[in-house]
């Protein structure tokens, strides 16, 4: 009977422990940003918030780079394709960052740039 268990918790288990949650995915995203590594954060996100990403940079880099940048995880909202993640930043401000699911993988839509 516990293997059973065991084989029906296992899928779970592994999808809760997935470096590609929506936590894990919002939490580099904004760090990504906040340490400038546009590059890499781009791999988080849709393509339209790609897009306000991109124009951000292009516009007022500076405006997205926080070298004491701090993310808290609060709590998180989960649906089957769509999540909100809330956190805490360096002055205690209470942010979300929103993903949806896009072919199996968890991504940011697009924000406002204010982590």
């Amino acid at each position: 009977m516990k293997k059973y268990l065991l084989i029906l918790c296992l899928p779970l288990l592994i999808l809760a422990c997935s470096n590609d949650s929506p936590r894990t995915v919002a939490e580099s995203f904004c760090k990504e940003i906040a340490s400038g590594n546009f590059d890499k954060a781009r791999k988080y996100c849709t393509e339209d918030a790609e897009t306000i990403l991109d124009l951000i940079i292009e516009n007022a880099p500076e405006q997205l780079l926080n070298p004491e940048f701090k993310f808290t995880f609060e709590r998180e909202e989960l649906g089957e394709e769509e999540a909100t993640i809330y956190y805490t930043n360096e002055k205690n401000q209470m942010r979300s960052i929103n993903l949806i699911l896009v072919d199996g993988k968890w991504k940011a839509q697009p924000i406002s740039l204010h982590i």
